[in-house]
């Protein structure tokens, strides 16, 4: 992905070899972030008890490089589960609306070349020539998706903002009453299963699902505009779902 795309590194990468990756994890393990488990057939890495977070931190500073092609990703998916044919003009629809919700958590490029790299994404899955009616064939067996781990835990929290606005029914709601009751409401969805990103149970991320709830007019919005911003993210989180088997089957 980082040579195909031209990426700056500060050095040569490190990760073409099975050396670069376990001095990679082993620099984590001696943070205190990953834990190590050195099993009779295999070493096995995992997220320490309590340090997601922390993980997280790691992956939000280099996430950017990797936030277009996740959306591009993310919009196919929806598109090929909902839509036939897929069309490249709903593909980029699909796009923005999605940069629409991410826009408090990135910072994005104008409209105009928002569009030009979502193309160029959409142009490394394309099969064959684009048909007269604009639709296409793309090869989902090429995805190794990134928008589950890339975008996974924004939609995650956003959706627990979602799902804490529409326990209030249409009552009005301020930011700190809806980001206590998002922790709550996180912590009861985790436990459930519902969501399986732990650090998406962040205040950070719910500030964010919060400004966004706030853009849209729904801390004082109708139940009905409530269940429809929960209902879009669920359509999301869905995908996101699907997508990680794609790959694998």
């Amino acid at each position: 992905f980082v040579e195909d795309r031209d990426l700056p590194t500060t050095d040569e990468l490190p990760f073409t070899s099975l050396a670069g990756v376990e001095a990679a994890l082993e620099a984590l393990v001696a943070s205190g972030v990953v834990k190590r488990s050195d099993g009779l057939t295999a070493t096995v890495y995992s997220i320490g008890e309590g340090k997601h977070l922390s993980a997280a931190y790691y992956r939000n500073t280099i996430i950017h490089f990797f936030v277009n092609a996740g959306i591009t990703e993310l919009a196919l998916g929806i598109c090929a589960l909902r839509e036939n044919p897929v069309t490249r003009e709903s593909v980029i629809e699909r796009a923005l609306e999605l940069r629409d919700l991410l826009k408090f958590d990135f910072f994005f490029s104008s409209t105009e070349e928002f569009v030009e790299d979502i193309g160029t994404e959409i142009d490394r899955y394309t099969l064959g020539e684009d048909q007269e009616d604009g639709s296409f064939v793309f090869d989902l067996g090429s995805f190794h998706p990134k928008s589950p781990i890339v975008l996974g835990p924004f939609f995650e929290a956003y959706f627990v903002v979602a799902a804490a606005l529409i326990a209030d029914g249409a009552d009005p709601v301020t930011n700190a009453m809806l980001a206590e009751r998002a922790l709550r409401m996180g912590d009861q969805l985790a436990a459930h299963g519902d969501i399986s990103n732990k650090e998406a149970v962040s205040s950070a991320l719910f500030a964010t699902g919060t400004k966004l709830a706030l853009s849209r007019g729904l801390l004082d919005g109708t139940e009905q505009e409530r269940r429809d911003f929960h209902s879009e993210l669920e359509e999301i989180l869905e995908t996101l779902s699907s997508m990680d088997t794609w790959n694998a089957a």
